[in-house]
């Protein structure tokens, strides 16, 4: 199962949860963000994802980023995802992804501003949700419940 993760920016929630989905179930999925900053606000589109202590806390479980990039969601990922895993609101999405008939939000808070502490309770909340939405039987990926 594909999986499209999205927060509303790309930094933090979508980046953790598209490694952890394809550290557990080793499938491919797409972390992306539905509004990336512009470049007056800071980190933009193709940027490595800087944030101090995201990085540490994914070393933590043995997942280097240090390579990733913000990526803004476009309506080919939509099309290419089988399932898309929302992290912000509603407000942030662009129509496209709304009208996909894929979406399903979950209840994440975002870790902008936390300690490494936040992030790493915030990286062991999705990897739960993960593990409770998604399961491997005979060999193909099935989405068991919501999150």
């Amino acid at each position: 199962m594909k999986v499209l993760f999205l927060c509303r920016a790309n930094i933090g929630r979508s980046q953790m949860a598209n490694v952890l989905y394809n550290k557990i179930i080793k499938e491919g999925s797409i972390g992306a963000g539905a509004k990336v900053k512009s470049e007056r606000e800071g980190m933009v589109v193709g940027d490595v994802v800087g944030a101090v202590n995201m990085m540490p806390c994914m070393q933590e479980v043995g997942i280097d980023i240090s390579g990733s990039k913000i990526k803004q969601v476009t309506p080919e990922m939509v099309s290419w995802a089988d399932k898309i895993i929302v992290m912000t609101s509603k407000e942030n999405l662009p129509e496209f992804v709304l009208d996909s008939g894929k979406v399903e939000f979950w209840k994440v808070e975002d870790p902008k501003g936390m300690d490494i502490e936040g992030h790493c309770k915030i990286r062991d909340q999705i990897k739960g949700l993960i593990e409770k939405m998604f399961v491997v039987i005979d060999g193909r990926v099935v989405c068991i419940s919501g999150g």
